[in-house]
């Protein structure tokens, strides 16, 4: 059994986050990883920060590739992102002002499936099928605000909860 969630904040991509939990799990599955810098202001900034190192392991077979958020998305840029959120080994919720990703990400689902929840749903499935998602700096807001489901809340706060 392997993970499906991490969260870290860490601006150097240390080998032990970026290789062993990052890239090897994408190596092992379908060798691709997903990175949504959705949150940045300036998302070539945000991928920048990552594609060099992720490009270190191209020799391998390793695909990484970027979804920019646009104003002018489309609605066979948004088909495309559903396609690589459900396929990809890997996905990483890039950093940058987490409210930002959070109303980009609604944005998405409202306009283009007329459900604001449609990124979280996503996560959820990905989250089944036992693929990672990875939640870095704003991307960990982004990832807890939607891995945690309300059942597993509402027992936690009536304290019930007991992880098994």
């Amino acid at each position: 059994m392997h993970a499906t969630a991490l969260v870290y904040s860490s601006h150097n991509c240390s080998n032990y986050i970026h290789n062993d939990w990052i890239v090897q799990r994408a190596l092992q599955g379908n060798k691709h990883i997903l990175f949504l810098p959705i949150s940045a202001a300036n998302q070539d900034y945000s991928w920048g920060c990552f594609d060099w190192f992720f490009r270190l392991y191209a020799p391998y077979g390793l695909q990484a590739t970027p979804f920019f958020w646009s104003e002018d998305l489309r609605r066979q840029d948004v088909d495309l992102l559903a396609h690589w959120l459900s396929s990809s080994q890997v996905v990483v919720l890039g950093g940058g002002n987490p409210v930002r990703g959070l109303s980009r990400y609604r944005k998405i689902g409202k306009d283009f499936y007329d459900d604001e929840d449609w990124f979280g749903g996503m996560l959820h499935d990905r989250q089944k099928r036992g693929l990672l998602t990875v939640g870095f700096s704003a991307g960990v807001d982004q990832l807890c605000e939607y891995s945690t489901s309300s059942s597993v809340i509402d027992s936690i706060r009536s304290g019930q909860y007991c992880p098994s």
